[in-house]
């Protein structure tokens, strides 16, 4: 009978001990709650990261700090610092450097033999390849933490002159700072390209659209970056028939030819 008892007194006091730390776990979250949002209120006006003051606060080399006296009339002289998110992106402002890419041009038609009455199967076209290098320029904005998104227009010449490339391109991108003169970033967006040749002109209308995504490397002031690039343009079928089809029985499917752009992209800029 004691044993039952012991057992009853002992299941009360668990059953107390576990309402107690449930109250005080409500209170605890309560008040933490109520301080994050004084906290978020109290920040609402500054649009810098606190994480970022020491930093602010620390002249850099050769610099004069950003508050002083001008002689005896006690002025105060102010000066503008360096947005602090640069030390958080890899990519910001204005920036131009070199770009080269190596692609390969694969047509995608399927034909159908009106003589016998068959699909013929995919045409097959010797794929163009091209090695192309020219120039970039690039906008980078930071709109959130450490994602950032840029704009960039790229001109291009393939080293054989056969080939001019004009490409814009948006992209997103995710940058982890190593130190402060060190960072490795992801990126990938999308983009619109228009090619110009007398080879690719017999297969295609001149403007597409793609993607790309890639790995970049940010020292100090100088970004390097690889990735891999996918466009696709559409076939002009009256210049496709009339420069690659080799019998009139051959015709279009339904099925809609298009030309894939695929290859590796290496960029070198200079962020100012």
């Amino acid at each position: 009978m004691s044993c039952v008892r012991r057992i009853h007194v002992f299941n009360l006091k668990s059953l107390s001990y576990h309402s107690e730390m449930k109250t005080k776990f409500t209170s605890f979250c309560q008040i933490f709650l109520l301080c994050s949002l004084f906290s978020i209120a109290a920040h609402a006006d500054d649009p810098v990261d606190d994480s970022f003051d020491a930093l602010m606060n620390e002249p850099l080399a050769g610099e004069i700090s950003s508050e002083g006296t001008m002689g005896s009339s006690g002025q105060s002289l102010v000066l503008l610092t360096e947005d602090p998110k640069r030390e958080q992106n890899a990519m910001y402002g204005w920036s131009i450097g070199f770009q080269t890419t190596s692609e390969s041009y694969l047509a995608n038609v399927d034909l159908y033999d009106r003589n016998r009455s068959q699909n013929s199967g995919p045409d097959t076209v010797t794929p163009l390849n091209y090695t192309n290098a020219g120039i970039i320029g690039r906008y980078a904005i930071l709109p959130v933490d450490r994602f950032g998104s840029d704009f960039n227009v790229s001109f291009m010449q393939s080293t054989d002159s056969a080939l001019t490339t004009l490409k814009g391109e948006i992209n997103l991108a995710y940058t982890w700072g190593m130190s402060r003169e060190f960072k490795i970033y992801m990126l990938g967006g999308l983009g619109v390209e228009r090619l110009n040749g007398d080879e690719i002109n017999k297969l295609i209308t001149p403007s597409g659209g793609g993607a790309q995504i890639g790995m970049g490397l940010n020292f100090a002031a100088l970004n390097f970056e690889a990735l891999y690039s996918y466009y696709r343009f559409d076939i002009d079928k009256g210049q496709y028939a009339a420069n690659h089809l080799s019998s009139s029985s051959m015709t279009f499917t339904k099925k809609k030819p298009y030309l894939e752009a695929s290859g590796i992209v290496a960029r070198a800029s200079f962020n100012f």
